[in-house]
């Protein structure tokens, strides 16, 4: 740290009386006089020095008071505005930390947001869209294909053309249709996630289960695969809503990130910014220049 100390003698005008000396007897008010003038030059001194130990002490808490910009900085990694504060930049400590609480309630409420819309969407899809039509046309559409029709359990269809007795272990054994048929995915044994996905993307093979199709075929046109149906056409909105939502939680944690890493770089600098601020004081001191005591300013400047 540079360090610069001036000293500023007040403007002293010491008037020497000239002319003869002439030898005067000793009296003793003179010796008095002297002796008190030697004591309070002792007081003085000794008030000077109890001052300059006060002055260095002060210096010494000055570099004391320094602080680490390492240690901001994992301090605001760790928690953003907690390094301003250590650096006493608190606006800017305020500025990190409110951002912060503003970026994890925005991702609470849309994480909250999506969860509520993905469970209206799936209670949606579980009311219109049926696995009991969607076997049923796969049992159909093999019992129609020369080479399967042999390998499929003779199961009975209603009137409707459905399976009498649907249940999850007739849905098991027809599941190696998907493949036989030619197509793409396979439906999950359980309602995950890619259930839902599923059964609105991929129309040309699920299509025809929703309850508002013109006809089972409707799907397998593939000039019919935009045109969707009211309730498909809501199911997915419900969808793209549920994913926005997700989507908008997301990118609020990857935020939140980044304000952790924009408060340790400030904080390092908020911590350079602290120890180069300048740091001055004023010292009035008195001093004895031969038997006149004299008022001396000075300026302590610390950069």
């Amino acid at each position: 740290m540079r360090q610069l100390f001036i000293i500023l003698l007040s403007t002293t005008t010491v008037l020497f009386a000239q002319g003869r000396m002439t030898a005067q007897p000793v009296q003793d008010d003179s010796v008095r006089f002297i002796a008190s003038q030697a004591i309070s030059f002792n007081e003085v001194k000794y008030a000077l020095n109890d001052q300059a130990e006060r002055n260095d002490a002060g210096e010494m808490q000055s570099l004391q008071e320094q602080r680490s910009g390492r240690k901001a900085a994992i301090m605001s990694a760790i928690l953003p505005g907690a390094g301003e504060v250590y650096a006493k930049s608190y606006w800017r400590a305020a500025l990190f930390a409110g951002i912060e609480i503003a970026l994890w309630t925005s991702n609470v409420i849309n994480d909250k947001k999506g969860d509520d819309e993905d469970v209206r969407m799936r209670a949606f899809g579980d009311v219109h869209w049926s696995e009991h039509v969607y076997w049923s046309k796969l049992y159909r559409d093999g019992t129609a294909s020369t080479g399967l029709s042999g390998a499929l359990p003779d199961y009975e269809l209603d009137t409707n053309q459905l399976l009498v007795g649907f249940d999850a272990e007739m849905a098991n054994t027809l599941r190696f249709l998907e493949r036989e048929l030619g197509y793409t995915h396979s439906l999950p044994e359980t309602k995950t996630q890619q259930y839902y996905e599923m059964i609105y993307k991929y129309l040309h093979q699920f299509g025809a289960a929703w309850d508002d199709v013109p006809f089972l075929e409707f799907y397998d046109n593939t000039a019919n695969l935009s045109n969707l149906t009211p309730n498909i056409e809501k199911y997915r909105s419900m969808r793209n809503r549920s994913n926005d939502y997700y989507q908008t939680a997301t990118m609020m944690l990857n935020l939140v990130l980044v304000n952790h890493l924009l408060s340790a770089f400030d904080a390092a600098i908020a911590v350079k910014q602290f120890n180069k601020k300048l740091q001055y004081a004023v010292r009035v001191n008195q001093q004895y220049y031969g038997m006149e005591r004299l008022t001396t300013y000075g300026l302590y400047v610390s950069w």
